[in-house]
């Protein structure tokens, strides 16, 4: 009883020493790692597995800090758990994010030039715009003298159209002077004027 109750034990710690999985791993940036044909360095060596290796976890043994694993061409062994990771080591991320990196370059450029394909367009409609607003202040000012000079010349012709209307008005006033004079002489002279006599109708 004593044996078997001793020989449950045993397999039941052997049992618990192994957690028995299966998932997708990745060999961690080493140049390689060598894998055993047991859960420790003791076992005999059956290979070597490169870094970055997409493996295969089937199981792990606590007690060893080793984890059975199956590559790629089919072989299975054990390597020490730290060799083993989730994700990809970066000797197999570098290429991704180097592409990864590039396109994001190309993405920022094209970018880049469209931005300034808009600012250069913007530059050139405001330059536009102010050589418009430069162009029509120029004109603004030409007209504006323009119109100061047409109203000093109106400001001069009228003064002289009324300095013409003065001359105009004393003009007449002289003329219709001496014609009332001329007028009032003749009636004053012509009383004295020596009439012509008749001839006597019986006078031969």
């Amino acid at each position: 009883m004593k044996i078997l109750t001793s020989l449950f034990t045993f397999t039941t710690l052997l049992l618990s020493s192994y957690s028995v999985t299966a998932a997708d791993r990745f060999i961690s940036d080493e140049l390689f790692v060598y894998f055993h044909s047991g859960p420790s360095a003791q076992y005999r060596i059956l290979g070597s597995v490169n870094a970055g290796t997409k493996v295969q976890v089937k199981q792990y043994d606590t007690n060893t800090g080793f984890a059975q694993i199956e590559d790629e061409r089919g072989r299975v062994g054990w390597v020490e758990t730290k060799y083993v990771q989730e994700q990809e080591p970066a000797l197999k991320q570098l290429p991704k994010v180097i592409a990864e990196l590039e396109q994001t370059q190309a993405t920022l450029a094209n970018i880049e030039q469209s931005n300034n394909q808009v600012l250069i367009g913007k530059d050139q409609a405001l330059s536009e715009q102010n050589n418009t607003i430069t162009a029509l202040m120029s004109e603004k000012q030409t007209l504006t003298d323009e119109i100061i000079q047409l109203k000093a010349d109106n400001a001069q012709l009228q003064t002289q159209l009324d300095n013409q209307s003065e001359d105009v008005q004393m003009r007449w006033l002289s003329y219709g002077g001496a014609v009332l004079g001329a007028g009032v002489f003749i009636g004053f002279i012509i009383p004295f004027l020596p009439r012509r006599k008749r001839k006597d109708p019986n006078w031969v």
